[in-house]
């Protein structure tokens, strides 16, 4: 309604003054899309400004469908990418290098355009591509036949020239490679890609220029073997229980790391992993030199997948509660209990029991979350942001808990930030803003001895029960 009558208003205009308005505004609207300049600076601010979104936490509500080098067709419901300014543009951006995150978008659309890239640099994009694809997400290409094209074109149709060096209208509008449908495939395989279908082409261009249409998806390929059994087993990642290969790489480097820590400690001990879930870190405490190792899980499907995947002569999994451990009193040199504390309601209960099978002096080695990173702004007695957890500690707390039943050797921690964010004076201005401020991606999966001047998102406590404290 708005651009109805501005058109109107500027008709009625350009009547009395005889000015050309229309003329001039169409001209400088062209001028806006059209600008080097322009289109230099929002390919540089745009993507930046996709990647502050996923800084400050905002996530898109719907999975990402993405049309690259969208030119002047827009496309509902996608993200419609173009390396300059069209009416058609949501996005700014050179395609070869997209501003998204690894697994966030499940579809790319693209039509007439890698034709346009150079020769070599096909493959790099193809991965970038890949790279932000989740898995069994799908890619759509689309290109001239050039095979045929030439054909056409040796036959005397000198329109096919457009099809092989591209219609030259603006910058970038050239043809620097051609493809057969052969040579399209072997890249995509090459790449990653599988499942690969030959489709009838469905652009525009197909009317003029003989096209082709390749669909295909992100290969799981890279699951590992142990994650195939876990689809056996029905055991998917739900964001708590990790799996080798089937989960993210951050998580998985940050339990990976604590295990491996774990392992120094255990040398020659009979070692208990209580919750071990599927069980790759009792294995490390195992490889570690645990003279023993036995793992413990409430779940049935875990403790089978473990029993399948990593038993060993001297390594066993076994279902069972931390609130009830059916073992004798005493009986463990070293206990590791990793991300479990805050999924028990009974806190109290569980530490007991724990500390119950361990030996007079033997060691405790805990994990948790520290909730002023995971649950910022809430206090012990709120529920925690994370749905499986029943009670969250801050740093302070969880080591307060822990000295009143045993003595603490050392404190680790992963994922630190910077403990001016959590000053008195800016905690409050900063705990409504706090969940999008903190990236748990930053800082590093090792642990670190924790330093006064550091929140860690992971604490890790390093125990030696108390001999007298705890005989029976």
């Amino acid at each position: 309604m708005i651009k109805e009558l501005a058109k109107k208003t500027i008709n009625i205009l350009d009547n009395h003054l005889k000015a050309d308005l229309h003329g001039k505004a169409v001209k400088l609207e062209g001028a806006y899309y059209d600008s080097g300049f322009l289109n230099r600076l929002r390919r540089n601010i745009n993507p930046a400004l996709v990647k502050w979104r996923y800084k400050l936490g905002i996530r898109d509500k719907n999975p990402l469908r993405l049309q690259l080098g969208c030119g002047s067709r827009h496309f509902e419901g996608y993200i419609n990418i173009d390396w300059r300014k069209t009416r058609a543009t949501d996005l700014v951006c050179d395609i070869r290098k997209l501003p998204y995150r690894d697994n966030s978008v499940e579809l790319i659309e693209t039509y007439h355009v890698i034709e346009h890239l150079p020769r070599h640099d096909l493959p790099k994009t193809l991965k970038e591509w890949y790279r932000i694809l989740v898995e069994g997400g799908k890619l759509i290409i689309e290109c001239p036949d050039f095979d045929e094209i030439v054909k056409r074109y040796l036959e005397g149709d000198e329109r096919q020239l457009d099809g092989i060096f591209g219609l030259q209208r603006f910058e970038g509008d050239y043809h620097l490679f051609g493809y057969n449908t052969a040579r399209l495939t072997r890249v995509l395989k090459e790449c990653g890609f599988t499942n690969l279908e030959k489709k009838d082409a469905q652009d525009g261009h197909a009317k003029e220029w003989s096209c082709i249409r390749v669909e295909c998806i992100k290969d799981e390929k890279d699951i590992s073997s142990s994650s195939r059994i876990a689809n056996n087993y029905n055991l998917r990642f739900t964001g708590e229980r990790v799996i080798e290969g089937d989960t993210p790489q951050r998580i998985w480097l940050d339990h990976v790391a604590r295990y491996q820590c774990a392992s120094r400690y255990v040398k020659g001990k009979a070692v208990l992993d209580i919750a071990c879930g599927t069980g790759y870190g009792s294995k490390i405490l195992y490889e570690g030199g645990g003279s023993t190792v036995l793992g413990i899980d409430i779940s049935n499907k875990a403790i089978d997948f473990a029993l399948s995947t990593y038993k060993d002569e001297r390594l066993d999994f076994t279902a069972g509660d931390i609130l009830n451990i059916r073992f004798p009193d005493n009986y463990f040199d070293a206990i590791v209990c990793f991300e479990t504390i805050e999924h028990v309601k009974d806190q109290e209960r569980a530490l007991s029991e724990l500390l119950r099978v361990l030996k007079p002096d033997g060691l405790l080695i805990i994990s948790s979350p520290n909730r002023r990173l995971t649950s910022p702004g809430k206090s012990l007695r709120e529920p925690p942001d994370n749905l499986y957890h029943m009670i969250e500690y801050s740093t302070k707390e969880f080591i307060s808990a822990l000295r009143d039943n045993v003595e603490i050797l050392e404190v680790y921690g992963q994922r630190p930030k910077n403990k001016l964010f959590f000053s008195p004076i800016l905690e409050k201005v900063l705990r409504l803003l706090l969940p999008g401020l903190y990236n748990p991606e930053a800082g590093g999966a090792k642990l670190e001895r924790v330093s006064l001047l550091k929140e860690y998102r992971y604490i890790t406590a390093v125990c030696r029960k108390l001999g007298a404290k705890w005989d029976h």
